[in-house]
């Protein structure tokens, strides 16, 4: 599914009302009639007392419109307006109506009124039509407090179309945002729902039809593709009668050190659990009877070491020997760092014309980012918000205000396929495309979860899929994984291990649709 900013849903509506006729009175009731439902179905048939504090805008009018119909409906909405009266358009319209029905509007002139109506009567529920998704600039001022205020209770909280003080376009938090615990939104999804930290604020998300013509959405520019279960069931990478082990992709990871050969044997297992018709692990040469102890597909390579335990630029011949018969490298599972370490990366990027995945200390060991820019195939890196933040020389702080703008311009400036990972992990792409993945739980918060993530790109790209599609299939395909695993296991009983058990069932789910 498209995710837009509120830019292009500004102009999704501006098509509707003038293309197809379709009156912008008509959008809002609908829009309205969706917060009223998803309200009711919140608190049931019987009588509960409704908090509604309103903006100016189009937003507030949306709430205008479910005061009417809650208030109908049975029960006690208290309506609170932050701002100037409208004047004019939809939001006036229906601020009149409620004018006209008797349902009194209490002009908000500071936020100790919301605390004296919070002291005096419990609310069952509060409906945020503060701020809608066309700000840009910080929440200040009466805005600010009356986020303040909402966020300082314990009342559930129902968000119109994106939680005030959310950036739609890229989920920042423009000061100060409501943090709800429901957000319904009209049309379309906006980016700034789905993407950190946007989507921690947003609570579960329900997408209303408001009788937008399905032309005027499919013609309209996206942000960014929502990897969720239909898209993954429409790119389901069908097997051929004739395929052999030697279509199904030839996979070769370079990782483990001492204390560190867990890492790449998860990738291998993960990547032959994805699909991968031959895996071949080269570790250090000290250690390769693990490997093949603990591994019964894996083809194991022992490669020379700088010491004890460690790869270093000895191996380099080795590895490009054997890449030989493989379609695809894996560099850092396990690797370790070190200045021999950084030489193998470095050889192993200049060197290979095979696309490769640079994971944990091959990320942590690159040169800088020109060398990938200057290769003669595509790389894909998979760092976490820490190591993305070492990769750019700035604190994690500064990458987690603000993910989806640093993902996509560290892709296309260095023309690099990125995934991104946290919560709704980020594959972004050289051309400026984004996906945004909606699989995946906080148990994957757990060792070995990133090694198993890179093997099953890895084995997702020997498929019949572009390479492009193949790693965004592999980000949802872990993830779902993971959320099978919770499913059955609870969300502190799952290991990486797990998420590989799960790979088969996680593809079955996605072919059956």
């Amino acid at each position: 599914m498209k995710l837009v900013t509120g830019e292009v849903m500004a102009e999704i509506d501006r098509r509707t009302i003038e293309e197809a006729g379709i009156p912008g009175t008509i959008l809002m009731e609908k829009a309205g009639q969706g917060v009223a439902d998803k309200a009711i179905s919140m608190l049931g048939p019987e009588e509960k007392r409704i908090m509604i504090i309103c903006g100016t805008g189009n937003n507030g009018g949306d709430g205008f419109v479910a005061a009417r119909i809650l208030a109908h409906r049975g029960y006690l909405v208290h309506v609170f307006l932050v701002g100037s009266i409208p004047q004019e358009g939809e939001a006036a319209l229906n601020y009149n109506i409620l004018s006209n029905i008797g349902l009194e509007v209490i002009d908000l002139k500071d936020a100790e009124t919301l605390w004296q109506v919070t002291r005096e009567r419990e609310y069952d529920l509060i409906i945020d039509a503060l701020l809608g998704t066309g700000l840009k600039g910080e929440v200040r001022g009466l805005a600010e407090e009356a986020i303040s205020f909402i966020n300082s209770h314990e009342i559930p909280v129902l968000s119109v179309d994106i939680p005030s003080g959310l950036d739609s376009s890229s989920g920042k938090i423009l000061g100060q945002a409501v943090e709800a615990n429901v957000t319904v939104t009209f049309g379309l999804p906006k980016v700034g729902l789905q993407v950190y930290p946007g989507c921690v604020y947003s609570g579960e998300v329900e997408i209303i039809d408001i009788g937008i013509p399905h032309y005027i959405t499919e013609e309209a520019e996206t942000s960014a593709v929502m990897l969720e279960e239909n898209w993954a069931s429409q790119h389901y990478p069908f097997r051929s009668i004739e395929a052999y082990k030697g279509s199904c992709g030839r996979i070769f990871i370079v990782g483990g050190s001492r204390g560190m050969t867990g890492a790449p044997l998860l990738a291998a297992q993960a990547a032959f659990r994805s699909g991968a018709g031959v895996v071949t692990l080269g570790v250090p040469a000290s250690l390769n009877d693990i490997i093949e102890i603990k591994a019964t597909e894996v083809i194991s390579c022992p490669l020379p070491e700088s010491t004890p335990g460690l790869l270093g630029s000895a191996a380099l011949p080795v590895i490009m020997d054997r890449a030989q018969n493989n379609d695809f490298l894996v560099l850092g599972p396990g690797l370790g760092r070190g200045k021999e370490i950084e030489r193998l990366v470095e050889g192993m990027l200049k060197e290979s014309n095979l696309p490769i995945i640079l994971d944990a200390d091959g990320i942590n060991s690159l040169p800088g980012p020109q060398i990938l820019k200057d290769r003669r195939a595509r790389t894909i890196l998979t760092p976490h918000y820490g190591e993305m933040a070492r990769l750019l020389g700035v604190s994690k702080e500064e990458v987690l205000t603000a993910p989806f703008e640093i993902a996509r311009s560290f892709a296309q400036q260095w023309e690099v396929i990125l995934v991104l990972k946290g919560p709704h992990s980020l594959v972004a792409l050289p051309d400026g495309n984004m996906y945004v993945n909606t699989s995946g739980n906080p148990g994957l918060a757990t060792a070995g979860s990133g090694d198993v993530l890179t093997g099953v790109i890895a084995g997702i790209m020997g498929q019949t899929l572009s390479l492009t599609e193949a790693v965004a299939m592999g980000v949802y395909l872990h993830g779902k994984s993971g959320d099978l695993a919770v499913e059955q296991k609870g969300i502190y009983g799952i290991n990486a291990g797990d998420l590989v058990e799960f790979l088969p069932q996680a593809w079955k789910v996605i072919q059956e649709g």
